[in-house]
C-alpha cells in the first residue's frame, strides 16, 4: 500500500482558480515518486477566495510584517504577490534576526549552525537595498552572522561612490534614516531565565559597526541598546556618526552603552537632537549643560535589567538640572522606569504625598540603593526585603500612604487623566 512520505502541501493560487497539491509518495516497488500539482477544475458555483484583487497598499502593508524568508515565500504564490514583493513600501523596516538570509553548515564540534548566505544577502541588497528606510538588528541569542552582513551591507554602500563601475549597487542604503541595533548582551544559560551574564560588544563587531553608521548618511534616528563597552571605546563611539550627521540626527537612544559611569559628550553635540534616551550612568553635569545650551525637547532617563545599581551611577547635581530648566524651558524630563526600592523611598520621604499612581510595566524589581550612612541596618534591611516583589511593595506603601495601592496596568494607566487644577 503505498505510503505518503512527505505530508501533502497545499498552495494557494492567487489568480482565484482554486488550491493545487502536491507530494511525495511510494509506489509499489517502495520507490520515491513525486506527485505533480493537479489544478482544482474551476467550479462556477464555489465562492473563491478575492486576494488577488486586494489593492497595492494593503498588500504592501501586509508585507511588511512578514520576516524576508516569508516575503519571499509569498512572492512565489503568483505574479501578482511577485510584484508586491519589489514595491518599495514592503521594504521601509529591514529587520535582521538570527538566521536572516542564513543557510545550514555542519562544523565538527557544534554540529549544524546557520551562517550567513553571502551569495543571498548580496542578491537581496541589490535588489531593495535601495528601498530599504529603517534598518534594525537584533539577535536573540546568536551575533556570529551579525559582522559580516554589516560588513557586506557597509561595502554595498560604499560602491555608491563607484556608480559607474557597479551599476548593480546603485542607491543601496542611501534611503535609511532610522538603525536600531540591540546586542544579545546576557550570555548567561539559556535553562535559567532569572541569571544574568554580561557581555559586551567590541573587537572587530564595534569596528564594524562603527564603519556601518559612518556610512548611513540620512540617519535621523539611532538607537544602541546593551552594547556594554569599555570606557575607552564608549567615549569614541559616535565619532563617526557625528562627522557624518551632525546636522540630522533627531532621535538618539542610548541604553546601557557601558556598564559603569562614563559620560557620552557626543550626544550634547548633535545640533537637532528632538529626543534623548539615555541611562544615568552615561549622563552628567557636563552633558546637561550642553543639552541645557541646545534644542532638546524631550529628555528620558531609562533602566532596563541589564543597567548598574545605584552604586554604579553618578548622580547629576541639583544645580546642572537647574541650568537645564533656565536654558531650555520647553525640556520634558522623563524617568521612565524606576526600581521598587525608589518607589518605597519616595513614599517613605514624601510627607505630604496624598495619591500615588504608578505603571507597573516600568518599574523594575530590585534594590539599586547603596546604604545611606543615616540609614540603621534595621531600615535598610526593611528597603531590601520589600523591594523584592511586586505585592510586597505596595503593601508597604499601603500601609506608609494610609490606603490600599496598587500599580497601574497599561491600559488604565493610559486612560487615567489628573485633574491638576483640582488638587
Amino acid at each position: 500500500m503505498a505510503q505518503r512520505i512527505k505530508i501533502q502541501e497545499k498552495q494557494f493560487s492567487g489568480d482565484g482558480e482554486g488550491f493545487v497539491e502536491a507530494g511525495w509518495k511510494l509506489n509499489e516497488d517502495d520507490e520515491a515518486c513525486y506527485i505533480d500539482a493537479i489544478e482544482e477544475p474551476f467550479d462556477p458555483n464555489k465562492e473563491y477566495s478575492q486576494w488577488n484583487e486586494l489593492p497595492d497598499l494593503l498588500l504592501e502593508e501586509i508585507f511588511s510584517y512578514l520576516t524576508v524568508q516569508e516575503r519571499y515565500y509569498a512572492s512565489l504564490v503568483c505574479s501578482r504577490w511577485r510584484d508586491i514583493f519589489y514595491l518599495p513600501g514592503v521594504w521601509k523596516n529591514f529587520i535582521v534576526k538570527d538566521k536572516t538570509l542564513t543557510r545550514q553548515k555542519y562544523n565538527y564540534y557544534s554540529g549544524w549552525q546557520n551562517v550567513l548566505d553571502h551569495l543571498k544577502t548580496q542578491q537581496c541588497l541589490c535588489r531593495v537595498g535601495k528601498y530599504i528606510k529603517g534598518l534594525t538588528l537584533r539577535p536573540e541569542y546568536c551575533f556570529n552572522n551579525l559582522f559580516p552582513f554589516m560588513s557586506l551591507l557597509s561595502w554595498c554602500i560604499e560602491q555608491n561612490d563607484h556608480i559607474q563601475e557597479t551599476q548593480d549597487y546603485t542607491g543601496i542604503g542611501l534611503k535609511i534614516k532610522t538603525f536600531d541595533y540591540i546586542f544579545p548582551c546576557n550570555m548567561a544559560y539559556s535553562d535559567d531565565p532569572e541569571s544574568i551574564k554580561l557581555f559586551g560588544t567590541g573587537g572587530s563587531m564595534l569596528v564594524s559597526l562603527k564603519r556601518l553608521m559612518s556610512n548611513i548618511r540620512c540617519l535621523k534616528v539611532l538607537k544602541l541598546t546593551d552594547l556594554m563597552l569599555e570606557r575607552y571605546e564608549a567615549k569614541h563611539l559616535l565619532d563617526e556618526v557625528l562627522e557624518t550627521n551632525a546636522m540630522n540626527l533627531k532621535i538618539l537612544h542610548l541604553i546601557n552603552v557601558t556598564n559603569t559611569h562614563c559620560p557620552i559628550m557626543h550626544v550634547g553635540v548633535f545640533l537637532n537632537l528632538q529626543t534623548l534616551v539615555i541611562t544615568p550612568q552615561n549622563i552628567d553635569d557636563d552633558i546637561l549643560q550642553l543639552i541645557a545650551d541646545g534644542n532638546l525637547r524631550h529628555l528620558c532617563l531609562y533602566q532596563n535589567r541589564y543597567s548598574p545599581a545605584g552604586d554604579g551611577i553618578s548622580a547629576c547635581s541639583a544645580k546642572a538640572w537647574e541650568s537645564v530648566k533656565r536654558g531650555n524651558p520647553n525640556l520634558k524630563m522623563i524617568n521612565d522606569s524606576m526600581s521598587t526600592s525608589t518607589v518605597l523611598l519616595s513614599a517613605h520621604t514624601a510627607s505630604n504625598l496624598e495619591r500615588l499612581y504608578i505603571r507597573k510595566s516600568k518599574i523594575l524589581v530590585k534594590c539599586d540603593w547603596p546604604k545611606n550612612p543615616d540609614w540603621d541596618n534595621e531600615f535598610y534591611s526593611w528597603l531590601k526585603s520589600s523591594s523584592k516583589k511586586i505585592a510586597s511593595t505596595e503593601k508597604e506603601i499601603s500601609q506608609i500612604l494610609g490606603y490600599n495601592l496598587q500599580f497601574m496596568d497599561d491600559h488604565n494607566f493610559d486612560l487615567f487623566d489628573l485633574d491638576v487644577k483640582r488638587l
